[in-house]
């Protein structure tokens, strides 16, 4: 899968990260809620098929289905930091249980990876771990999805993620004025595209990401 071609648009790829903040407090969340939300902003193009809670926080990733055509794509997106208790843990967390908060998230990850495969070489005879194709996620949840995903072919696109790794396959996209992607000591702030003006809001993306393709957004064609 190509992002800057004809397989996810911008605008998929940022609803998936929004839809994992929406609808309730943490701890009530549902898939009902949350595919409630995407049926008004994508009339049933995007469907949350798994949601996962991790930790005791919890922090929360999802399993979004997008219909391109007659084929369908899976995009697996992570929620940043959205409580005062998840923003405790991001400075007080030490390395070691960092690590195993992140050990336990692919471990769901993986999980998922082996149950599609076997869905999809009943259905259809051979496996295609391509049905997975991209990890998405806004600023915490931005690492996550680059440290969670183990494969170096899948896509991470990330939204003012902490802490960006560099490599082909990482789409790292920033605002202009994120404190946190902008600060050298938080972050490297060369490996961002910073494609518009804003904070550190997940929100401050939609109006630049809702009508481009990829080749509009990260190299400013027409």
């Amino acid at each position: 899968m190509d992002p800057i071609g004809s397989e996810l648009t911008p605008y998929e790829v940022w609803t998936v990260a929004d839809a994992v903040y929406e609808e309730g407090s943490l701890v009530e969340r549902n898939k009902d809620a949350v595919n409630k939300y995407l049926e008004e902003q994508t009339e049933g193009k995007i469907v949350l098929k798994e949601l996962e809670k991790v930790s005791s926080y919890p922090w929360v990733l999802g399993l979004f289905c997008i219909q391109k055509g007659h084929r369908k794509v899976h995009v697996v997106s992570f929620q940043g930091s959205n409580n005062d208790i998840q923003w405790i843990e991001n400075v007080s967390t030490s390395p070691i249980v960092t690590k195993m908060l992140l050990f336990s998230m692919t471990k769901t990850v993986k999980a998922w990876e082996d149950k599609y495969i076997k869905k999809y070489d009943k259905k259809y005879g051979e496996p295609k771990w391509g049905e997975v194709v991209a990890f998405t996620g806004h600023s915490r949840g931005g690492q996550f999805a680059s440290r969670c995903c183990k494969s170096k072919k899948l896509w991470r696109i990330i939204w003012d993620g902490y802490r960006a790794k560099k490599s082909h396959y990482h789409i790292n996209l920033a605002t202009s004025k994120d404190p946190l992607t902008t600060n050298p000591v938080l972050s490297h702030p060369e490996r961002y595209i910073r494609i518009c003006d804003g904070g550190h809001s997940l929100h401050d993306f939609k109006r630049v990401v809702k009508d481009k393709t990829w080749a509009q957004l990260l190299f400013g064609q027409k």
